[in-house]
């Protein structure tokens, strides 16, 4: 096997370039040069010429084959960019690699993959077919040609599965790029969208491919096609997928797969329907337009494969069953939520939420959600420890059914619209079905309370009204069906204060906490809980609240105990009745010299980040609470203090990840 390492210093043109480019293969004898015309040779010679014998110009195409040169190894190493298809400073215009190992890596320390800008407005791009595998390289598609790809991938690998340090494959589509993936494979840290907003388009097109990836974000007005194909995010990235599809894009999906094995799945659409199933470790629906939010469309299953697992935020809609776990945590709320006397968490079978929760008071991502079941076949939700939603809709098309396995939890209104939820008895379950709001069977919808062999019927508490839009019941479709004479208990919810703005700001060797409440009843206090690491809280003090206040009401508490480099803060409402409310968890940084700090947090126009070490060509990078990528800053060695501007950003959660050659650390702040 030959192996040819091709260091690119300069690229040396040989005579005046012809107006018309020719083909090259590159042959790999004589010198290792890119200079040397003995390693070219031309292959589309005219009948009775000789055939050219030179580097390529910006006008050429060149071939790499191992099949026609016997070579079957490339390198590229350079500190430069490597142009294709992008004019005068460019290498090639069209490059085509067959059957063989290929990279693009760059000069540095450590290693990374170098930098590739294919440009199509000349017709410019890459081909990787017969069984290429490209190891190295940061390809940016910059467009030009919407009609044309910048990269097309044939029955070949886009980074390598079994290399440790696959972030050295990425690739960005920036503007109208365009990528194709024809029964081959992507493996990488990145694919998608350079800011993860496109604005101009872009698009991939994959058919019976395979995408290793943390993070897949295609950019608004994205055109993609996907067909028998699959994101299965593992090895080096085990952190998590996010997948995210922008605003106004034209997303195809058929028979398509997402498999996360560890870590958060971050869903983001806007509207897109995903054909196939979808499975992760733990789930994150968000809404990509937060002004104009439109649902995630999943025509498939969901299933979330373990326990702790069952994040979901953001509008759903699903066709198929619904499957998973709910965190051992629980929802960190205890308000007041009873029926017959009875926390109705604890009597409809909704474990580990302590005495009852409602879920409008819940400060986790995963507690707000809208449910809706729909198309044409049977569905099936099936949670371990019961299953809350916000809102659910039943909106299947006849008779089709969708049922509950175990507990069901809505704090919200149920509507039934079309096909039918159909209530299963649980021997050891109160209530099967509790719903803190209106129940509304619209014609053409309904509610069928079954009853086992044992004679058990499942029993149902509403806090609203049920009405029934049907003039007759009937069992096997419309209207509430009760021919079992199960209990239908209507009762109400006591919801406690509501804590909101929550913040605070490291200042003179102190953390100043603020926030406010909104319409106390029967406040009797609020105590201000710390921790270092997220997870075990204690009491630093407490603050008297005004008890019974209509509208808002301010308050603040100074922090002058021992500071770590990273501070978490918690509030917990104590009500005349013992009832508690735990507030959402913030995040402060305070500095010292033993962490890198980033403070003040929240932040306004500027961030200070002081890092605890010195790192060879830091990278750094800004997402959002879904993983979507903002900004990438990369700094010299030695840089330890870094002012970042953060005047741009819209308010809201971020993470700042500091990526080098040994480690990655994030560091979450917030933008007023």
């Amino acid at each position: 096997m030959k192996k040819v390492i091709l260091i690119i210093l300069c690229l040396y043109v040989f005579g005046k370039a012809s107006s018309q480019g020719i083909i090259l293969l590159y042959t790999g004898e004589g010198s290792l040069s890119f200079g040397d015309p003995l390693n070219w040779i031309q292959i589309n010679v005219p009948l009775g010429q000789t055939p050219v014998q030179r580097p390529p110009t910006s006008i050429d195409d060149v071939v790499f084959s191992k099949a026609r040169s016997g070579v079957s190894t490339i390198g590229f190493v350079t500190s430069d960019t490597i142009g294709i298809g992008g004019g005068q400073s460019s290498f090639c215009r069209r490059m085509y690699v067959y059957g063989m190992d290929i990279e693009f890596r760059a000069t540095d320390a450590d290693q990374s993959g170098a930098d590739v800008r294919v440009y199509t407005s000349t017709g410019g791009g890459v081909v990787l077919d017969s069984g290429t595998i490209l190891h190295a390289g940061q390809f940016s598609l910059l467009g030009g040609n919407p009609d044309v790809a910048g990269l097309d991938v044939r029955d070949s690998k886009f980074g390598f599965e079994t290399q440790h340090n696959r972030i050295n494959a990425e690739l960005y589509l920036e503007k109208n790029g365009k990528a194709r993936f024809k029964r081959s494979s992507f493996a990488g840290f990145y694919l998608g969208s350079t800011n993860g907003i496109n604005t101009n388009g872009g698009s991939i097109y994959a058919d019976s491919s395979t995408f290793n990836a943390g993070s897949f974000i295609m950019g608004d007005n994205s055109v993609d096609t996907f067909t028998n194909s699959s994101i299965i995010p593992n090895g080096i990235n085990d952190g998590g997928l996010n997948f995210l599809i922008g605003r106004n894009a034209t997303f195809v999906s058929e028979n398509d797969t997402i498999f996360v094995h560890y870590g958060n799945l971050n869903f983001t659409t806007s509207g897109s329907i995903f054909n196939g199933n979808v499975q992760g470790w733990y789930f994150n629906f968000a809404q990509e337009d937060s002004a104009h939010p439109l649902p995630n469309i999943i025509n498939g299953d969901v299933f979330i494969t373990e326990d702790p697992a069952a994040g979901i935020s953001g509008d759903l809609k699903i066709s198929g069953n619904l499957t998973g776990y709910m965190p051992a945590s629980g929802f960190p709320v205890t308000p007041n939520v009873m029926v017959n006397s009875e926390a109705a968490f604890t009597i409809a079978g909704i474990r580990n939420f302590g005495d009852g929760v409602v879920i409008k008071n819940c400060v986790q991502d995963f507690c707000h959600y809208k449910l809706e079941f729909f198309g044409s076949s049977n569905s099936n939700i099936s949670w371990n420890i019961g299953f809350p939603v916000d809102t659910l809709v039943i909106n299947k098309t006849g008779c089709a059914k969708v049922t509950c396995t175990n507990s069901l939890y809505v704090a919200g209104a149920t509507n039934i619209e079309s096909g039918q939820l159909t209530l299963d008895p649980n021997d050891t379950i109160h209530y099967k079905f509790v719903c803190a709001g209106n129940i509304d069977i619209l014609q053409g919808g309904g509610l069928f309370l079954r009853r086992d062999s044992n004679g058990i019927v499942p029993n149902i508490a509403v806090a609203g009204m049920i009405t029934d839009h049907n003039p007759t019941p009937d069992s096997t479709c419309q209207g509430l069906s009760n021919p079992y004479s199960g209990l239908i208990t209507h009762y109400s919810a006591i919801l406690p204060v509501t804590l909101v703005n929550f913040s605070g700001r490291y200042q003179d060797k102190s953390i100043i906490l603020s926030w406010g409440t909104e319409n106390e009843l029967n406040t009797k206090y609020i105590t201000v809980e710390k921790s270092y690491d997220e997870v075990a809280f204690f009491p630093l003090g407490d603050v008297i609240a005004s008890g019974n206040v209509q509208g808002k009401k301010n308050y603040s508490y100074n922090d002058r105990s021992f500071l770590k480099a990273v501070n978490y803060y918690r509030l917990k409402s104590v009500d005349a009745d013992a009832t508690n409310l735990y507030s959402k968890i913030i995040s402060i940084a305070a500095p010292n010299n033993n962490a890198s700090v980033l403070y003040p947090n929240p932040v306004r126009d500027k961030v200070m980040l002081k890092l605890h070490d010195t790192y060879s060509r830091t990278l750094i990078t800004i997402v959002d609470l879904t993983g979507r990528f903002i900004r990438e800053m990369r700094f010299k060695q030695g840089v330890t203090d870094i002012t970042i501007n953060t005047a741009d950003l819209s308010a809201g959660s971020y993470s700042l990840i500091i990526h080098s050659a040994t480690s990655q650390i994030t560091i979450p702040f917030i933008k007023e």
